[in-house]
């Protein structure tokens, strides 16, 4: 998987202008693995192709900005397809993309698992501020909430994804428990660990945080769609998708 480095904070809230939506039409699935290969081509990516691939098993989510100087949700809003996240399910031999590279790797019976194969934003949303100061950071965190409500709506337990050493590091000050299952090889010509995460464990470090940080919570209560009392009365110790009532 190939997710681009975040810049600036990590850690602030999804606010609008940019929010998500699962892409059915092949138009718009079209257009999201356009501005993949626009970015990949910027980043000097080597996906020999592997961004038009898997589609017919994929579930893809678009990060949409409203222009400025329009209203978000209005009648005469514009769009603007600024980035997004493809998710592929394991094939009919249960096999997910990041076996091809890591043969060696077991991800069990596959039946709870995904492979996040990209997650990537326009240069010019990374690290940017909007007026309210927020940095576009909150792009990545508008995309994981999609990420973790689609997880828990599809009963997929455990994500698969090829993570840089520089990335590693930023997961761990957020607090994401990724173990890494096999050795460090090149991935789209990006030395890349190749990692899995359970939700259950995920959501329980993210409550944690979100117990002693404004902040975490307002994370949460978006990725769950749930108020800010509700998460604070959460037990982190007793976290799986759809646990939080």
């Amino acid at each position: 998987m190939a997710i681009l480095e975040l810049e600036g904070d990590l850690v602030v809230a999804p606010v609008e202008p940019v929010r998500v939506e699962r892409l059915l039409a092949c138009e718009d699935v079209g257009m999201l693995v356009g501005v993949f290969e626009e970015i990949a081509a910027s980043e000097g990516w080597r996906h020999g192709g592997e961004l038009r691939a898997h589609s017919e098993r994929s579930a893809y989510f678009g990060l949409w900005a409203v222009r400025k100087g329009f209203r978000a949700g209005g009648a005469n809003a514009a769009k603007e397809l600024v980035g997004g996240l493809q998710l592929v399910r394991p094939d009919d031999a249960g096999m997910l993309p990041c076996q091809k590279l890591w043969p060696e790797i077991d991800i069990g019976s596959g039946a709870g698992a995904a492979y996040v194969a990209v997650l990537a934003v326009r240069r010019e949303w990374r690290g940017k501020k909007d007026g309210k100061g927020n940095t576009a950071a909150a792009c990545f965190w508008t995309l994981t909430g999609a990420l973790w409500r689609h997880c828990m709506d599809s009963g997929i337990t455990h994500l698969w994804l090829e993570v840089t050493p520089t990335m590693m590091r930023c997961y761990r000050l957020l607090g994401w428990p990724l173990e890494v299952r096999g050795p460090l090889r090149s991935h789209w010509g990006e030395d890349c660990y190749p990692c899995s995460l359970s939700l259950r464990e995920t959501a329980g470090a993210l409550v944690e945080k979100a117990l002693r940080s404004r902040t975490y919570r307002q994370i949460v209560e978006t990725a769950l769609n749930k108020s800010p009392a509700t998460v604070q009365k959460a037990n982190p110790q007793d976290m799986s998708p759809g646990a939080i009532p």
